[in-house]
């Protein structure tokens, strides 16, 4: 594996990891983070279209206030709960899915352009494929809060979705060689 090369290279892309309680925002550009920050919704708040338009309307200002003008977005997608919960069968508690469905809904309302990343694996990798501003305590420097979660790892998942739709995104151009053979 190369080392993380943490000088921005033009690509920029607004990574969402939507949630049930936290979504990860984080904006990478190549492998650096130029922003990252995890929304909490409140534990009273039971509504989700009052959850998924707070949301959409953080991305938005994020992205209108703070981003360079090309930044694209990338969201990850839902799957359906699988019914196993530490090996067992259990019954589903429906809440999370719809909860994090109508935030999905909401945030690729709001960006029609965005790229839908599968979800699966993001935000699961080893640390040493994390920038280091996004393990462990958070570098007073790096623009964006965590608004006391707990947790790093919705930020890691958005860095990953960040990185996948970047490849979509910004599809790399492929110049053929002239004067070979032809």
């Amino acid at each position: 594996m190369k080392p993380l090369d943490m000088t921005p290279v033009g690509k920029p892309v607004l990574g969402i990891d939507p949630g049930f309680r936290y979504t990860g925002l984080v904006v990478r550009d190549g492998d650096a983070v130029l922003y990252a920050e995890t929304l909490v919704r409140p534990k009273e708040q039971d509504d989700p279209v009052v959850w998924a338009r707070t949301v959409a309307a953080q991305a938005q200002l994020l992205l209108f206030s703070q981003c360079p003008a090309n930044t694209k977005v990338g969201i990850e997608g839902v799957s359906a709960s699988k019914g196993f919960k530490n090996g067992k069968r259990e019954p589903i508690d429906p809440a999370p899915l719809v909860f994090t469905g109508v935030v999905l809904g909401a945030v690729a309302g709001a960006f029609p352009e965005a790229v839908i990343v599968a979800p699966g694996g993001n935000g699961s990798q080893h640390i040493t494929n994390y920038p280091p501003s996004l393990v462990g305590q958070r570098p007073a420097d790096l623009p964006g809060s965590t608004n006391s979660a707990g947790t790093r790892n919705h930020e890691q998942s958005a860095y990953d979705v960040a990185g996948k739709a970047a490849v979509v995104a910004y599809p790399r151009v492929v110049v053929p060689l002239s004067g070979l053979g032809g």
